[in-house]
């Protein structure tokens, strides 16, 4: 599985269990090995499920703390040493 793949698992899972916000983001960024990428790709699995529907409660919640979970990472400059 990708790094990709898991974080789609792993946001699905919190989303479900109603993870609170904090401990959510920071098990995505644990699983994320500083790979912004995959959070990207991981985001972008949910925003195709909302546009086929929009009221999907789980891939909102996991789409939320993808988001957070960017916005909080400390992530690498490329060519950064």
């Amino acid at each position: 599985m990708t790094t990709a793949e898991l974080l789609e698992e792993k946001a699905e899972s919190l989303a479900r269990g109603g993870t609170d916000t904090d401990s959510a983001v920071g098990q995505l960024l644990d699983l994320s090995g500083m790979k912004r990428v995959s959070v990207v790709v991981a985001r972008h699995h949910f925003l195709e499920q909302l546009e086929e529907d929009s009221e999907d409660p789980v891939a909102t919640r996991a789409v939320e703390l993808l988001d957070e979970a960017l916005t909080r990472g400390d992530w690498p400059i490329e060519g950064d040493e």
